[in-house]
C-alpha cells in the first residue's frame, strides 16, 4: 500500500487514546461515606442510570419493583411467567409519581386483571431512556459527540484515501475515488452502528460475566456487535484482502474506543457518589436480610422499599435476580 494501513489505524487508536486522556476518563467507583438512605431526587431507575450510564432490562426490573414497593402494583412470580396486577383498582395513574414509572405502569399494566409480563422490546428500554433524560438525569452525562463524530470521519476518510490512493477500486480515476468516497462513508456508518451496539450492550455483558445474567449473553452480544463488520470484511477480502483487513481494523477501533468517551458531568459525579454510597450499605448491612426474606420465586416480603436499589444497582438478591433474569430482556436489541 503507498500508506500504510498500520499507520493509519494507528493514528485512529491514538486519536480515541488521546480523546479518552482528555475527555474520557471517568471517577473511581470508590464511596467514601455509607448512606443509609437511597440519595434524594434519585428514583431507582435514575440511580442505574447514572451508575450503568444507560437503560437495560433491570431498568425496567427496578421500576416495577418501586411500583410494587408503592403498592401501585403487585408482582407474583409464577413458575413460567411473572404476573402485575394493577392495586389502584381503577387504572387511574397515582399523582406524583416520577415520569418514567408512570410510563411504565400506563404501557404495562391493565386494570381489569393480572397482565402477563413479557421480555421489553428495545423500544420500550428506549422510551423509558427518553423518560429519564428529559429529567433531572440530562445533566449527569457528557456524551461528547463531536470528539466521537470526529472518530467517525476520520475512520471514512482514511479508507476513502487508502483506497484511492492504491487504486483497488479500478483503473479509472474518476471512478476510483467515486467508489473511495462511498467506501469511506460506508465505513463510517459502520462504525457508529458498531459503536452504538456496544455501548448499548456493555452493560449486559457486565452483568453476564458476574453471574446476573446467562453467560451465553456475552457470545450473543459479540456475535450482533460484530455481525455487520464480519459481513464487511467477507465482501471486501473477495477482491482485495489486505484492504479488507485495514477497513475492518478502522471499523473495530471506533466500535470499541468510541462509547469509552462518554463522562459525568459535575453533578453527574456527585449522583454517582450518593448512589455508590447507598450500594455499600445494601451490600454490607442489608444484601443477606434482603436475600433471607425475599426468596427467589416468590412475592416480595418485606424491606421492598429497598428491593428496587438494590435491582438498580446490581446488588446480588434473589427476588430481584429472578425478576432480572426471568422476565426482563439480557440485551438492548
Amino acid at each position: 500500500m503507498l500508506i500504510s494501513g498500520k499507520v493509519l489505524s494507528c493514528a485512529l487508536a491514538a486519536y480515541y487514546l488521546c480523546a479518552w486522556f482528555l475527555v474520557g476518563r471517568k471517577p473511581r467507583r470508590q464511596a467514601a461515606v455509607v448512606r443509609y438512605e437511597p440519595p434524594p431526587g434519585l428514583s431507582p431507575a435514575a440511580a442505574r442510570y447514572v451508575f450503568t450510564m444507560g437503560c437495560d432490562g433491570r431498568t425496567l426490573a427496578a421500576i416495577l419493583a418501586q411500583l410494587s414497593a408503592r403498592r401501585v402494583i403487585s408482582i407474583s412470580p409464577g413458575k413460567d411467567a411473572i404476573y402485575l396486577k394493577d392495586l389502584t383498582n381503577d387504572g387511574i395513574v397515582p399523582h406524583g409519581l416520577p415520569a418514567e414509572e408512570e410510563f411504565v405502569f400506563r404501557r404495562l399494566v391493565r386494570w381489569n386483571g393480572p397482565v402477563r409480563l413479557e421480555k421489553p422490546d428495545r423500544e420500550l428500554v428506549s422510551d423509558i431512556e427518553m423518560a429519564l433524560k428529559s429529567g433531572p438525569c440530562a445533566r449527569y452525562f457528557n456524551r461528547h459527540f463531536g470528539w466521537m463524530t470526529a472518530g467517525f470521519l476520520a475512520a471514512g476518510a482514511a479508507a476513502s484515501w487508502e483506497g484511492a490512493a492504491t487504486g483497488v477500486f479500478g483503473p479509472g480515476r474518476l471512478e476510483n475515488w467515486l467508489v473511495a468516497a462511498m467506501t469511506g462513508v460506508t465505513v463510517a456508518v459502520l462504525a457508529m452502528a458498531g459503536a452504538y451496539m456496544w455501548g448499548s450492550n456493555l452493560q449486559a455483558v457486565r452483568l453476564s460475566l458476574r453471574g446476573l445474567y446467562r453467560r451465553r449473553t456475552v457470545l450473543l452480544l459479540l456475535a450482533l456487535v460484530l455481525l455487520f463488520p464480519a459481513m464487511w470484511y467477507l465482501l471486501v477480502r473477495t477482491t482485495e484482502p489486505e484492504f479488507g483487513a485495514f477497513t475492518l481494523s478502522l471499523i473495530l477501533i471506533s466500535t470499541f474506543a468510541a462509547p469509552a468517551l462518554t463522562n459525568y458531568t459535575a453533578e453527574g459525579r456527585e449522583a454517582l457518589a450518593q448512589a455508590l454510597s447507598f450500594r455499600q450499605f445494601l451490600q454490607t448491612a442489608e444484601q443477606d436480610r434482603l436475600d433471607r426474606l425475599n426468596p427467589a420465586g416468590r412475592e416480595a416480603q418485606a424491606d421492598e422499599q429497598y428491593l428496587p436499589y438494590a435491582i438498580a444497582l446490581d446488588v446480588r438478591e434473589g427476588w430481584g435476580d429472578d425478576l432480572g433474569i426471568r422476565a426482563m430482556a439480557e440485551t438492548a436489541f
